[in-house]
């Protein structure tokens, strides 16, 4: 039963331990996503990289890397797009974003054997990849997975410090077809399938980063696999990605307090 941020689990190492890659997207908000990094220190599945994907950020991703996990450097690869803001309000966003590009460079040079998606304002949950692994041992045959997520508003709460988190919309229970009914956040997938199969984010432009790749899960794949427990906790806000190409478009300024909150 999950209890919260600070969660802890019973789950013991595997001896087959899988190697995770964490795909990190990061836009701008550069306090959220150090809440992001520290929820890989809370990790006790220690067998994980990170590949930070950074979306031409005013404050670039690999000085935040430094100051949240330096002693796990050799764990990341960095990918940082030359695309401003100024850039994207000037071609109107029409063909999206970058990311899918470099998340197919990530996945090309990683040797992990599964792959997370976190998004910078959304953080993992305690223990969650060990479950995964355990999951991935157990059901050798399942390719992809979704696991629940929980929602917090980082407009007026400190992810650290949040009191109620709250059960999300897509929270389903069993095995569905992915396409717009799940959130990236959600899914976990085996990333030497993912290669064998010539499944690849859509580049070098993607516009819907996750139903995009789920179409061709479903298709290569069939049905994704629910994991049965909590994956990841999630910020629901103004600022969230989903509505991050209407306020390029639109010329809209941010939320000041998703990019000023200060974490502790």
């Amino acid at each position: 039963m999950e209890n919260g941020w600070n969660e802890k689990t019973s789950y013991s190492h595997q001896m087959n331990s899988n190697k995770f890659l964490v795909i990190l997207f990061y836009y701008n908000r550069c306090k959220l996503v150090e809440e992001s990094l520290r929820s890989l220190l809370t990790q006790d599945h220690d067998n994980w990289e990170v590949a930070m994907v950074d979306d031409g950020s005013t404050v670039p991703g690999i000085d935040i890397v430094k100051k949240i996990i330096p002693d796990h450097m050799h764990r990341v690869s960095y990918y940082r797009i030359d695309d401003t803001a100024e850039q994207k309000i000037k071609r109107k966003g029409v063909d999206g974003s970058q990311m899918g590009m470099y998340a197919n460079y990530a996945i090309e040079k990683s040797n992990a054997d599964h792959a997370v998606m976190l998004c910078d304002d959304d953080v993992l949950c305690p223990g969650y990849l060990n479950r995964l692994n355990t999951y991935y041992n157990e059901n050798p045959n399942v390719h992809y997975a979704y696991s629940h997520i929980k929602t917090y508003n980082p407009s007026v709460e400190v992810p650290s410090n949040v009191k109620e988190v709250r059960p999300h919309k897509l929270n389903y229970t069993g095995p569905m077809q992915p396409y717009y009914a799940l959130d990236m956040s959600q899914v976990s997938f085996s990333l030497q399938r993912f290669k064998k199969d010539g499944i690849q984010f859509y580049s070098p432009w993607t516009v819907n980063i996750d139903a995009e790749l789920f179409g061709q899960m479903f298709q290569k794949w069939g049905l994704c696999q629910f994991t049965g427990f909590l994956g990841q906790y999630k910020a629901i806000h103004d600022d969230s990605l989903s509505h991050r190409m209407g306020q390029v478009l639109g010329g809209n300024k941010p939320l000041e307090s998703v990019y000023n909150i200060t974490l502790t």
